[in-house]
């Protein structure tokens, strides 16, 4: 991802005291997509394969505020176990919208 991506990403994160960012449809039009579900999905595939924990972030951003797909719900249970980033928090928000079956041995992983 490059920093300007990241920058676009970041304008979708509430900020008390700091202007609205980039409305959902800026964001979708800057990277050429058509849902924010289906965005979210691609942004977190490469960061979760490549074990980039900064894009995987940001990747969680765009799931948060965009929508979260559930049509690969091993992304997120795989990041539950995965020690090589720092968002486990908004791992767990995302597992909790799986409403899976397949997500309880990661959520229940993620209290220990």
């Amino acid at each position: 991802m490059t920093p300007e991506e990241r920058s676009v990403i970041s304008s979708l994160v509430v900020v008390p005291g700091r202007p609205d960012g980039a409305s959902h449809e800026g964001v979708l039009r800057h990277f050429g997509a058509t849902g924010g579900r289906a965005l979210g999905l691609s942004l977190l595939r490469n960061p979760v394969e490549g074990r980039d924990g900064v894009d995987v972030e940001m990747a969680l951003i765009v799931c948060a505020r965009l929508g979260f797909s559930l049509d690969h719900p091993e992304l997120p249970i795989g990041l539950a176990s995965a020690h090589w980033h720092h968002k486990h928090e908004d791992g767990v928000s995302a597992l909790g919208k799986l409403q899976s079956p397949s997500a309880v041995y990661a959520l229940n992983y993620t209290t220990w």
